[in-house]
């Protein structure tokens, strides 16, 4: 009967390691537990920041491509307007260039009409006498 108290005993004292052992690895598991979660928290409020950078950098990158969707309206528009005001300086030129060339001959007409008046003022007026 010793034998079996002393083979009771050794079982008892076994049972008593492993289950001293088995809550260290329990403290362990709750370590390793404890630091996982707060890797996967710190892992959520990186996915979190990032993806509330990449919906603003969308964003900033839609308001881009409007405006230079913006831009280039605009630059066809002025392009356009330039085409039409050079078409229009062209024609005003031409214009202004003829009206110039009638007014100098009208000018010149007038020259020689006055030149003439002058020529016959000059003569001698033949009279009927030295005829």
């Amino acid at each position: 009967m010793a034998a079996h108290i002393a083979d009771l005993e050794r079982q008892i004292s076994v049972l008593n390691n492993q289950k001293r052992k088995a809550e260290v690895d329990v403290a362990g598991l709750r370590e390793s537990l404890e630091e996982f979660e707060a890797q996967a928290h710190s892992a959520e409020d990186k996915v979190k920041r990032h993806a509330d950078m990449v919906s603003k950098l969308q964003s900033d990158l839609t308001r881009e491509a409007d405006a230079r969707s913006n831009i280039e309206r605009q630059n066809a528009k002025l392009n356009s307007d330039i085409f039409t005001l050079n078409a229009r300086v062209e024609e005003v030129e031409a214009s202004a260039r003829s009206a110039a060339k009638n007014k100098i001959s009208q000018l010149e007409m007038r020259i020689r009409q006055l030149e003439n008046d002058c020529t016959a003022e000059l003569r001698p007026v033949e009279t009927p006498s030295t005829l």
